[in-house]
């Protein structure tokens, strides 16, 4: 900015800048900002979390998705087990499993499936990148996975 004082002269005001003190100050604010969404998001997470029981009265043993957004449902309701089907316009009893057979292959299958343990967001991300145990990541092994995707996006077109 220029001011023309009286005597002709243009004196130049020095334009405001941004200091170390201003960027430090900056980042200490936005930790901050970033340190309550944190917060806010625990706090809000355990708040809506439902206690689960380990005798749970009502479980989803499994599920088929099919066309659109319809699917089965296998649930069991303390010793019965149900086949359920939901679509869009609701939720309707396809069957009760009754056999005694069938009951006891269902409950032996289920048994021996590996439990899926829940994880996290944070445990999956940072999972996709790293290696097999032993083995470190090369340019061409990030660069063979990258040609990969491209594959897999043309075949989708």
């Amino acid at each position: 900015m220029i001011i023309n004082q009286g005597g002709g002269e243009a004196a130049a005001m020095p334009a405001p800048g941004v200091s170390t003190w201003d960027f430090i100050r900056m980042l200490l604010v936005l930790s901050g900002v970033i340190l309550l969404i944190y917060l806010i998001y625990r706090l809000l997470k355990r708040g809506s979390r439902v206690r689960q029981l380990d005798a749970q009265l009502i479980r989803l043993l499994d599920t088929r998705s099919l066309a659109g957004n319809r699917a089965l449902h296998l649930v069991e309701v303390g010793r019965s087990i149900y086949l359920v089907g939901s679509a869009e316009n609701g939720v309707n009893l396809v069957s009760a499993v009754e056999d005694k057979e069938t009951l006891d292959t269902l409950r032996l299958a289920l048994s021996e499936r590996p439990a899926l343990e829940k994880r996290g967001f944070a445990e999956v991300f940072f999972g996709l990148f790293k290696a097999e145990p032993g083995r470190s990541v090369t340019m061409k092994d990030t660069l063979n996975f990258m040609k990969g995707q491209k594959e897999r996006l043309k075949r989708l077109q």
